[in-house]
């Protein structure tokens, strides 16, 4: 029974069948949003979700006999265990009050269609490997520097404070946190072929401070977009 078990649930039929099943499903759940449908053939579609438990709950018990005696190897496997969860509280019945509670469970069902496609897998699983690596991205967004104003436009300065053409761009401070002095940039019309640039950062280094001064385009190595 062992064997079989393996043989059937590492099948192309088999995740074709279960495939089916879940799209089938999904269908199901669309047309029990018609109240005009429901009223008509409510019956039906409940058999069929019956069937439809039935069919998940036989394919979670086949797997995990394809790995007796040691289940515990199943549970190893985080898809396993998704499998597992999903069908376990989709099983549970559910009427009266709960009814709606019910049928958002269900549709916990559509969402293992990632578990029957390696390839939805992987991109899943590459998703949330990189979610350690998001802090990188945004402290490197954060850095890339932003043009607030053009060759021809006006740049003024009040105390600590820039503006171009009017518009509060940037706060330059009067020392690094070293304690080191910071000058404060240039002022007036941006020469041709240069630009102000800043970051919307408050303690950001740019064209606030005259060490950076003007981005010239002999200085321009490359441009940067967001992609959040």
């Amino acid at each position: 029974m062992v064997e079989l078990a393996k043989k059937w649930t590492a099948s192309k039929p088999f995740c074709v069948v279960v495939t089916t099943c879940i799209l089938l499903n999904a269908a199901l759940l669309g047309v029990e949003t018609s109240q005009t449908v429901m009223a008509a053939a409510g019956t039906y579609l409940n058999v069929f979700n019956y069937i439809f438990k039935a069919i998940f709950l036989v394919e979670i018990i086949l797997r995990l006999i394809a790995f007796h005696p040691n289940y515990r190897r199943f549970f190893k496997d985080g898809w396993n265990v998704f499998d597992f969860v999903i069908v376990a509280i989709t099983t549970v019945p559910l009427g009266g009050d709960y009814a709606n509670v019910g049928r958002v469970l269900r549709l916990l069902r559509v969402i293992r269609l990632v578990t029957v496609s390696d390839e939805l897998k992987l991109i899943v699983s590459t998703m949330f490997r990189s979610i350690p690596s998001m802090g990188h991205v945004i402290l490197l967004l954060s850095m890339l520097l932003y043009v607030y104003g053009v060759a021809g436009d006006v740049v003024t300065r009040q105390g600590p404070d820039f503006f171009i053409n009017g518009k509060h761009v940037a706060l330059a401070k009067h020392k690094s946190r070293r304690g080191e002095p910071l000058a404060a940039g240039p002022i007036g019309v941006i020469p041709h072929g240069c630009y102000f640039a800043g970051t919307p950062h408050k303690d950001g280094f740019d064209s606030r401070y005259a060490i950076i001064g003007w981005i010239c385009r002999d200085r321009i190595v490359g441009t940067g977009s967001p992609v959040l």
